[in-house]
């Protein structure tokens, strides 16, 4: 049975691969301005919703 994590990273992972290169590049780009020493879950909506808030 795959947990609730597991799915969440399977979805996010088939969205991903819909997306250009360049579109791909551009959420590195975010990630690596995150803050680090941050749990992951902390750090990544932030990334996410400036990505969403590009691609609108």
């Amino acid at each position: 049975m795959l947990t609730i994590a597991e799915l969440v990273e399977g979805a996010i992972v088939a969205k991903l691969k819909t997306w250009s290169v360049s579109e791909q590049d551009a959420i590195m780009e975010e990630l690596e301005d995150e803050p680090r020493g941050e749990p992951a879950y902390t750090c990544y909506p932030n990334a996410l919703a400036k990505l969403a808030a590009r691609r609108a």
